[in-house]
């Protein structure tokens, strides 16, 4: 059985201490006890006695030395052995004592205690029992191995023995109570243990849910985010990317308001073209100065009474905000604001007093304010999102001019042949699988290329940006008008028969002809006419009858409209 350095040594060594004391103590007593009786009667067997007892005081003094010098094990082995030699003697010599053979092996198994384990120790004690008895019961049977004392005194010393037996048996429940308080201590610590493992073990259980619920949390922005992102890249138009835009910061800012504030190419005003949360109660339109995140071109915060001056687009209830400068590809594309009052919650959103940000919520004093301060989580996931719309708006704007300039006229602004050809193909497969019509109107400009030799390319210029501002505003908003080369233009009119396209026609002419340019000068249109399906049910069909009636127009005095077919 090991002991640790600590705790263990020092029981060592206290029990041997312990048990010479209680020995020499003992021994001592009977010693003076023997002598008494051999003085007192002259009996010899007493004075043989006391002088094994003697003995034994050597035998534990010695011990005791091996015990101060540190080797415990080595002073219960010579007490040990001087015990049971003692007693063997006692018993030989002095016949009255035997019953120390008895209680020797008693005070043995409680020396060796601390050093074996609870098995071996049943097992020495039983040993030792047998072989006192086995010496005891020989020294009695045996006839002569002692003279016989007279019977008042063996009657004390019987008296005095049981006495003595009965203190060794109380002091050996006392060293194992004292080894049982020992062994409750270890258990009370290793209670004590157990308890700070399982404390440490709930910490560390919270910690991980907390870290796991922040992991599914970002997980969930990040994913948002994502399908934000994806919604960008397909959008058609900027109200399109508006409102993918607002529905995503719905979602990702919940219990926040905020704005998209954009600005135009021209970089004369910022425009909010976004909101989520409550409505602003701020200016839709304002100057870029009004922005102090504009002017210094970095994140800007007001989050708390005395944070700094306020930007003037913000409304004046004291309110945390912050305004992020959307920067991509080296132009400053807007703001995106965020604001701390209160917000939209969600079905099972924070009650009042709460503002709810992505890393949680953050108790108020009231529903928004100054003192409704937005959380880090916030700030970081509000730069993250800028940056993402910052490169969208960017790419959007991209795709946007790319896509005007190839499809849109530079100098009229009317679409471009190639997007007339496709849109053509387009509703002729609409018109031939609803059963509908298609309407479609060849024009162009009667002596335009006399007016230019007269009045220049720049007045030619200036009359085709006129004449395609008219037709623009005398067709449907469903209807397409295209410049179809130099100055001929093509007209599609969806939904629309020959009689309805005649008629548009028409109007379009009238129009033309109040059309006055340099010098007092009208110029006329000559167009012609045609529609599916009674006119053709391609697209090369078509064009070629309606050009063929425009030709019919001109060659037959300009100025008209003339019908295909």
């Amino acid at each position: 059985m090991t002991h640790s350095a600590g705790v263990g040594q020092s029981i060592e060594v206290l029990a041997p201490r312990s048990l010479m004391i209680a020995a020499v103590q003992t021994a001592t007593g009977l010693a003076m006890l023997h002598l008494a009786v051999y003085l007192a009667y002259g009996n010899v067997a007493n004075a043989i006695g006391a002088a094994l007892i003697v003995a034994y005081v050597g035998l534990l003094a010695t011990s005791w030395i091996a015990a101060e010098r540190g080797r415990p094990r080595l002073a219960v082995l010579i007490a040990g052995a001087g015990l049971i030699g003692t007693a063997v003697g006692l018993a030989a010599f002095v016949p009255t004592t035997f019953g120390l053979v008895l209680v020797a092996p008693i005070v043995l198994v409680a020396l060796a205690m601390t050093y074996v384990s609870r098995a071996r120790l049943g097992g020495l004690a039983i040993a030792s029992w047998l072989a006192g008895l086995g010496i005891a019961i020989l020294i009695q049977v045996v006839p002569g191995l002692g003279p016989t004392a007279p019977p008042a005194v063996a009657a004390i010393l019987r008296i005095v023995q049981a006495a003595v037996g009965l203190g060794l048996a109380i002091f050996l429940l006392w060293q194992f109570s004292s080894r049982l308080d020992a062994a409750m201590d270890r258990m009370a610590a290793s209670n004590v243990a157990l308890t700070d493992a399982q404390d440490t073990v709930k910490r560390m259980n919270r910690e991980l849910r907390r870290q796991v619920q922040e992991l599914e949390l970002r997980n969930r922005e990040a994913t948002l985010v994502s399908h934000m992102g994806s919604l960008l890249e397909v959008s058609q138009n900027a109200d399109e990317a508006y409102t993918v835009i607002e529905r995503g910061a719905r979602l990702l800012f919940a219990g926040l308001s905020g704005a998209l504030l954009v600005l135009p190419p021209n970089r004369l005003v910022v425009e909010q073209v976004a909101t989520w949360g409550k409505a602003p109660s701020g200016k839709r339109i304002y100057r870029p100065d009004d922005c102090w995140a504009l002017r210094q071109g970095r994140l800007y915060v007001v989050d708390g009474r005395d944070a700094g001056p306020r930007c003037a687009h913000v409304a004046s209830e004291p309110i945390a905000y912050m305004c992020i400068p959307m920067t991509a590809q080296g132009a400053t594309l807007g703001v995106f604001h965020l604001s701390a009052d209160g917000g939209e919650p969600e079905a099972d959103g924070p009650a009042q007093g709460v503002v709810a940000g992505p890393s949680g919520t953050r108790p108020t004093g009231r529903a928004g304010g100054v003192d409704a301060r937005l959380t880090e989580g916030a700030r970081n996931l509000g730069l993250w999102v800028a940056e993402l719309l910052a490169l969208s708006l960017a790419n959007f704007r991209l795709r946007e001019t790319l896509h005007a300039q190839s499809t849109r006229d530079p100098l009229t602004g009317l679409f471009n042949r190639r997007y007339m050809e496709d849109s053509l193909e387009r509703e002729l497969y609409r018109a031939a699988r609803e059963g509908g019509t298609l309407g479609i109107i060849m024009a162009d400009l009667d002596h335009f290329k006399d007016f230019t030799d007269r009045s220049g390319h720049v007045a030619g210029d200036a009359v085709l940006r006129s004449l395609a501002d008219l037709m623009s505003s005398n067709v449907r908003a469903e209807d397409i008008v295209c410049r179809y080369g130099g100055e001929e233009f093509t007209i599609l009119l969806p939904n629309a028969n020959l009689g309805e396209t005649r008629q548009r026609a028409e109007t379009l002419r009238e129009a033309a002809s109040g059309l006055v340019v340099s010098d007092s000068q009208r110029l006329t249109l000559s167009l012609g006419v045609a529609a599916y399906p009674g006119n053709g049910t391609s697209a090369r069909e078509l064009i070629e009858v309606a050009d063929a009636a425009l030709y019919t127009a001109k060659s037959s005095g300009r100025d008209r409209v003339v019908t295909a077919g």
